[in-house]
């Protein structure tokens, strides 16, 4: 590779866009890309600019300084553009910022914005279209007057270096006002529990520039809007949540939650919404909040009395109202205790609280509690904001990791490196899995690195900090074999084992169970049959509405079993 000439060629895309975009972008514009020489350094991309055609209001999309582009270069790889701009445009230039070169498939060029929702590419059987996997996150971040843009997806296909991108997903609308009152998240559902984000979906291009976004396994059936701080609250102004686009035959419901887990529901009509158009809200008006809950969600914060507790990893297959979630990490990887000075066995490899327990039978613990430092963070979490922490039980540090990851079962084979296939390349699922959960703990207040792992970057080189290889971060347990050798788990390379020596420095990550309640202690059962109820006014029946829900007035009171919404 000619180094002197990519330099060049940086350069002159650098000033290229600088001159092209006005008004003049800053010195700031004069970085370069890093872009090689070649066919297609180059291209200029055209978002959906204009209002599009059916939808309530136009969704206008408008590049900015920074983004980014993946185009099919074969295989499941990627090759990489990226645009420097003094202003937001409709129009701009990108150039090509890997050494991975675009290919032709069928004669065309196959692009997706933003290049972080590309997951891999490939194709079906013996179909020459390529078949592209992205990220439709669950878990968005509130934009006032937009949206995500890491969740809005864009599609594109060319002959050339001219790409005219289109919406692969549908948006609905919704504005805050003063009378609203006070949410920290806003969630969105529908009654027949239809796939809203995927984190793994399927963009298939067909015929004449249209495509189809196809649910994968691991679809949901919900999206939460939150700020970039999970508590807090939404200010005036218009937002945005994106979602897979379908027919959704009775309706779509927003929950808004405040900060003390209260809920206020609305309801839209029944409808259809293609890629591109747009579900109208309007103005919410006024929130009355009850006591209803919304079930727990993994890789999600929980918030208890306005205090941001930990993020879920574990809900009861039995009860969604009833969950475990995991804290912040120590700042510091730590000694277990202050020399050898326990020799009980701690037995449970399944129950961090019962090994709690026992520690807190022993005089040897509760008279020196200060000398064992990674029982004592969790003490402390107890003291300073509530709920019984405790130190993991293997089994519960095992049942992260799973999560984290997205594994469809606890791992059992030590040395495992689960973020990467046998050739190298990234495991779009898991890393997928793990930026869900990473954006949780950054959400939680996670400050360094967001991250289980030590990846913070996601390019599958962890950092080698705690007892171990290097390939990951090691946590301590509270399990204690006989003879002081405490049980660890690294993740990141998949690893269960005992030190023999203590102290041995690891990190420390203490969890505790939670639960929701619903109008007090009642946990509500869900309806065996989901169909619709018959119209309350048989005399007029409104065909194709749900029940209740003033086909004028989408945002009309309708009546629920905890009281009124207005």
């Amino acid at each position: 590779m000619n180094k002197p000439l990519s330099i060049i060629l940086a350069v002159c895309f650098a000033l290229f866009s600088c001159v092209k975009q006005e008004p003049q972008a800053d010195d700031d514009c004069l970085d370069g890309t890093g872009a090689q020489g070649g066919a297609l350094d180059y291209i200029t991309a055209v978002s959906p600019g204009a209002a599009v055609k059916t939808t309530v209001d136009g969704v206008k999309v408008l590049w900015t300084d920074g983004d980014k582009i993946g185009m099919y270069a074969g295989g499941s790889s990627s090759a990489i553009y990226k645009t420097y701009l003094a202003e937001p445009s409709v129009e701009a230039s990108f150039g090509r910022t890997s050494d991975i070169m675009p290919v032709k498939a069928n004669g065309q060029y196959y692009a997706v914005y933003p290049s972080s929702a590309v997951g891999t590419w490939g194709k079906i059987a013996d179909e020459e279209v390529p078949f592209c996997h992205v990220n439709i996150p669950k878990q968005q971040i509130a934009v006032a007057g937009s949206w995500d843009k890491n969740a809005a997806v864009l599609v594109a296909t060319s002959e050339n270096e001219q790409f005219a991108f289109k919406h692969a997903v549908a948006y609905l609308r919704f504005e805050v006002t003063e009378q609203t009152g006070d949410f920290i998240s806003v969630r969105l559902t529908t009654p027949a529990k239809e796939k809203l984000s995927d984190s793994q979906a399927g963009i298939q291009y067909l015929e004449s520039g249209q495509l189809s976004l196809v649910p994968s396994g691991s679809a949901s059936d919900f999206v939460t809007l939150h700020n970039d701080s999970a508590d807090a609250v939404f200010e005036s102004g218009v937002y945005y949540i994106t979602f897979m686009p379908g027919e959704f035959t009775n309706g779509l419901t927003l929950t808004f939650s405040n900060s003390e887990g209260f809920i206020a529901e609305k309801s839209l009509v029944p409808q259809t919404l293609n890629p591109g158009e747009v579900a109208d809200c309007g103005q919410i008006g006024t929130l009355t909040f009850t006591e209803g809950q919304t079930p727990l969600d993994v890789k999600t914060v929980f918030v208890e009395n306005g205090v941001k507790q930990g993020v879920v990893y574990w809900i009861d297959p039995d009860n969604p109202y009833k969950g475990k979630v995991v804290s912040l990490s120590s700042a510091d990887a730590m000694d277990w205790s202050e020399g050898t000075i326990w020799t009980a066995k701690i037995e449970s490899q399944e129950d961090g609280l019962a090994n709690y327990n026992q520690f807190n039978a022993s005089d040897v613990y509760t008279s020196q509690k200060e000398k064992f430092y990674a029982l004592k963070y969790c003490e402390e979490l107890r003291e300073t904001i509530g709920g019984n922490w405790y130190l993991p039980a293997p089994v519960e540090m095992r049942m992260i990791f799973q999560t984290y990851y997205g594994l469809p079962e606890i791992p059992s084979s030590n040395g495992v490196e689960y973020r990467f296939d046998d050739d190298g390349v990234l495991k779009y699922e898991v890393m997928a899995a793990k930026a869900e959960f990473d954006m949780a703990l950054s959400l939680l207040g996670e400050t360094e690195r967001a991250t289980l792992d030590g990846d913070a970057d996601a390019d599958g080189i962890s950092d080698d900090n705690g007892y171990g290889t290097g390939n990951g971060v090691t946590y301590w347990t509270s399990k204690v074999n006989t003879g002081g050798a405490v049980q660890y788990v690294n993740i990141g390379v998949y690893n269960l084992n005992n030190t023999g020596k203590v102290p041995t420095q690891a990190y420390v990550r203490c969890v505790r169970d939670v639960e929701l309640s619903v109008n007090g202690d009642d946990i509500p059962t869900p309806d065996p049959d989901p169909t619709p109820d018959p119209d309350p006014d048989p005399e007029n029946p409104v065909e194709g509405l749900t029940p209740g829900i003033d086909p004028l007035n989408p945002f009309d009171i309708f009546s629920t079993p905890d009281g009124v919404f207005e």
